[in-house]
């Protein structure tokens, strides 16, 4: 990494419109701006008690979430949080699709943090009433709006996860939290920019910075919270997906004290959070994945192999893509995704014949299906049937 730090500090433009304390404090937001009033703010007061269970396909993230692509961009101090906003480059790195949002595509806009003056608060959302040291939110922008201004208020507009920073590498002893072990650690390529902007208006490039080490957004979501809420920043707008992951990520006081050293217009920082909101008739619930068909649904296959979408189409880790004649010329636009490799190829389409009385459907399917991928869609479904997944719910897949 290589930091180097810009100074733009200007007075008259970091007038703050709004903050956490003082006579434009979340007191008054709602007055000040409407939507903070509404009924489906956050955060939230996480009942664990209360919460509905439910299953969804995996999320699939990009290489930049993973940790496979390393990130470049600015974390600045915008004077109500640090922020880091990636550059074009890293963005094409960092999109999410699958699981809640189904064939939709989110890209990172920017990830910022909340903290407290002392360990005992500083997360925004509360699991049972515990609050944490301090909470990182990832914004997520679906794909087909332009600009961050018109996927606000949408209710596919934004998708935000949070990650809880502990001092306790296990989780403490949160209920919840069970089971979780090798928690991440913060380390010197977030904390160094971070050291670099303590005064508003300040910003270091960065370069190479690791989100997998404090984010491990990808390797925690075989189960999580999920709910509909706001921004919790004015304007509060509604309509964001909320998704909570239940593997925090290690943080020591002293690594704390790098934020609490940051300054805003008037005061510290630190305490930059807002309180719980009422969840009124909202519902929240823990969400665990199971076998991927909704990605292998969204496979899509065409008589015309000419024509193209922009469905990727998911292969299981041992497949050798290289060995699919076509596949070469194409392997440069794929990305890792986990244990998962996604590449970018043309669908193939093929007519269904639907044995009498099904046994092992592969090579009942394989027949009409382009001989490059003929093997990387058998292990797909070989893979569906050794997950446990009924014949019934293969057959209504690849009919889809």
């Amino acid at each position: 990494m290589n930091p180097s730090t810009i100074n733009r500090v200007s007075a008259g433009s970091m007038a703050p419109e709004w903050g956490y304390r003082g006579p434009r404090g979340v007191q008054q937001w709602p007055h000040l701006f409407p939507k903070c009033g509404g009924r489906n703010q956050s955060p939230i007061d996480v009942d664990t008690s209360m919460v509905e269970d439910g299953e969804m396909a995996r999320i699939v993230f990009g290489p930049g979430h993973t940790g496979q692509a390393k990130l470049d961009g600015k974390i600045s101090n915008g004077g109500h949080s640090v922020k880091f906003v990636p550059d074009a480059k890293s963005k094409a790195n960092l999109v999410v699709t699958g699981g809640p949002f189904e064939s939709e595509r989110y890209v990172l806009e920017n990830f910022h943090f909340h903290w407290g003056s002392q360990s005992s608060q500083g997360s925004e959302h509360t699991i049972n009433g515990h609050r944490f040291p301090m909470e990182l939110h990832l914004v997520h922008k679906n794909v087909k709006y332009p600009t961050l201004a018109q996927a606000l208020g949408k209710p596919d507009g934004l998708a935000v996860f949070a990650v809880f920073f502990d001092l306790d590498p296990q989780g403490g002893h949160h209920e919840w939290m069970e089971g979780f072990k090798d928690c991440p650690t913060v380390g010197h390529d977030l904390l160094i920019p971070v050291s670099k902007v303590p005064l508003p208006g300040q910003e270091t490039q960065v370069e190479g910075l690791d989100l997998s080490q404090f984010a491990p957004i990808a390797r925690s979501t075989d189960e999580y919270f999920m709910y509909v809420g706001s921004l919790t920043t004015p304007t509060c707008d509604e309509g964001v997906k909320w998704i909570i992951t239940k593997k925090t990520t290690h943080i020591t006081e002293k690594q704390m004290e790098v934020f609490r050293k940051l300054q805003g217009k008037s005061h510290p920082l630190s305490d930059n959070f807002r309180p719980p909101q009422p969840l009124f008739d909202r519902k929240v619930y823990r969400i665990r994945t199971t076998f991927n068909t909704n990605l292998l649904n969204t496979q899509r296959v065409f008589q015309n192999q000419q024509q193209l979408e922009t469905i990727p189409t998911i292969f299981e880790p041992s497949t050798n893509l290289r060995s699919h004649s076509n596949v070469e010329n194409r392997l440069d636009s794929g990305y890792n995704v986990g244990a998962t490799t996604v590449v970018d190829l043309p669908p193939v389409r093929y007519e269904p014949v639907m044995p009498q009385k099904p046994q092992h459907v592969t090579n009942q399917r394989l027949g009409y299906v382009r001989s490059d991928l003929r093997e990387a869609l058998k292990q797909q479904i070989e893979a569906a049937e050794r997950a446990g997944v009924p014949l019934e719910k293969i057959e209504e897949v690849l009919n889809s």
